[in-house]
């Protein structure tokens, strides 16, 4: 298939700058690519239902978290019926995007300031990554990381209000996808289903 444009489907930023560094990392940057969502996990699943009865010509790639479902197939099937046209790949974080990011422990360990021994071995364990991660920044030697992570006191937010530009800067310039992948089997496999659909092997 030789691939001229693709959309994309996120639950938030953080998730489309990890899905534009996959790409990236394919080289296929060059592919005009614009992204939809941005509105959380129920506004994907209604993007799908619109999308299955459509005779597209645009491959798209729809990214998500699998959250308290029990697994990705699940997932997938809840959202998709025998009408789904190939040009729709889902893929399944697990169980949040911010495990993806743990999975480079070198990486996220110099990034946060804290001891490599405190990121798991296996993220995709980890049943409430984004909680783990504010947990680890909280004891960060930096100050910054500390008030971008970690929610304010007294705020309502659960995370801070530079979370995402901050773990955006870590997606965009530290992580290390070969590496990330080797501890996260759900990554891997989004990898490899996104190389075959932009590549067509």
């Amino acid at each position: 298939m030789q691939l001229h444009s693709l959309n994309l489907a996120v639950e938030g930023n953080l998730d489309e700058a990890v899905l534009r560094r996959i790409l990236r990392e394919m080289a296929t940057g060059r592919v005009p690519a614009p992204c939809y969502g941005h509105h959380g996990k129920d506004y994907l699943r209604k993007l799908v239902f619109r999308l299955n009865p459509r005779e597209l010509t645009t491959p798209w790639i729809i990214m998500v978290d699998l959250d308290c479902d029990l697994c990705p197939p699940d997932l997938i099937e809840g959202w998709t019926d025998p009408r789904r046209n190939p040009q729709i790949l889902i893929r399944v974080a697990v169980r949040e995007v911010e495990s993806w990011l743990l999975a480079h422990r070198d990486g996220i360990a110099g990034y946060l300031g804290v001891e490599k021994r405190r990121i798991p071995l296996d993220p995709d364990s980890v049943e409430k990554p984004k909680e783990l991660l504010i947990d680890l920044a909280k004891r960060s030697k930096r100050k910054a990381i500390r008030e971008d992570l970690v929610p304010a006191p007294r705020s309502t937010s659960k995370i801070g209000k530079g979370y995402n530009s901050a773990l955006r800067g870590f997606v965009e310039r530290t992580w290390d996808i070969s590496k990330a992948r080797q501890r996260s089997q759900s990554l891997d496999a989004a990898i490899r289903a996104i190389s075959q659909l932009v590549q067509g092997s």
